[in-house]
């Protein structure tokens, strides 16, 4: 037994032996997140944006801002072929009113001249009928252009038909005159009818497209007139054609 007076003696401290000491340990492996920062840390320093709070990144209960508005690029109208015709409010009624004109002359005259196979036209009868026709055609003409070109007022619509008048009344003269003078010349009446009749379709087709490039609208009644005064037109000529051509 030991003496009570007598001091313990401290418990041996355990020393590290030379094959714990000689054994390698592993270093401790970092979170995966804590690695990928310390591999991009030589190279450039983390931005605050990502290493920010969760709320900043678009958690699942946090919608994202929206990107900002880009604004509309005007792109410009590509347009092939050419340039839409302006309307001709004067000489397209003028050519018009001149086609049906030498048409009615032509024809009226023919079948007051030298027409044998029924009751021949009386030359009054057929003055009426080529003022009539005309008349017609004018006032048709007017009201295609009115529809084409509004004018200002109606003493600029006045004075736009009586130009087209005056100008339809000039071409006529004309025609007639170049007519007499080369059927005076060759005595090819027929010729010089079929050259008239040519030329009244011409300015007939012509005024048209003058008047209004795009085609005005039409009710089904006045389309079956159309069609039905072109087919009339149509016999007529080719009668009085006929006609000439036996009779001369």
């Amino acid at each position: 037994m030991s003496h009570p007076d007598e001091p313990v003696p401290a418990p041996p401290v355990p020393t590290a032996s030379p094959e714990a000491a000689s054994v390698p340990t592993a270093p401790l492996e970092a979170p995966p997140q804590v690695a990928a920062v310390a591999m991009a840390a030589p190279h450039a320093a983390p931005d605050a944006s990502t290493l920010a709070s969760p709320l900043s990144s678009g958690a699942p209960y946090r919608v994202p801002a929206p990107p900002p508005a880009l604004e509309p690029v005007a792109t410009p109208e590509l347009y092939f072929g050419p340039p839409p015709r302006k309307p001709r409010p004067l000489i397209g009624p003028a050519l018009s009113v001149f086609a049906v004109m030498l048409w009615t002359f032509v024809v009226a005259g023919q079948f007051a001249s030298s027409w044998t196979l029924g009751v021949r036209v009386r030359n009054g009868e057929a003055t009426i009928l080529l003022l009539f026709l005309t008349l017609v055609a004018w006032i048709a003409s007017m009201r295609r252009s009115h529809i084409a070109v509004p004018p200002r007022t109606m003493m600029h619509l006045i004075w736009r038909a009586i130009g087209a008048g005056i100008v339809a009344f000039v071409l006529f003269v004309s025609c007639l005159v170049a007519a007499t003078a080369i059927g005076s010349a060759v005595e090819l009446d027929f010729f010089v009818a079929v050259v008239l009749v040519l030329i009244s379709l011409l300015a007939a087709i012509a005024g048209a497209h003058l008047t209004s490039p795009a085609p005005p609208e039409r009710t089904q009644r006045q389309r079956v007139m159309l069609v039905l005064l072109w087919i009339a037109g149509t016999l007529l000529t080719l009668v009085a054609g006929a006609d000439l051509g036996a009779h001369g």
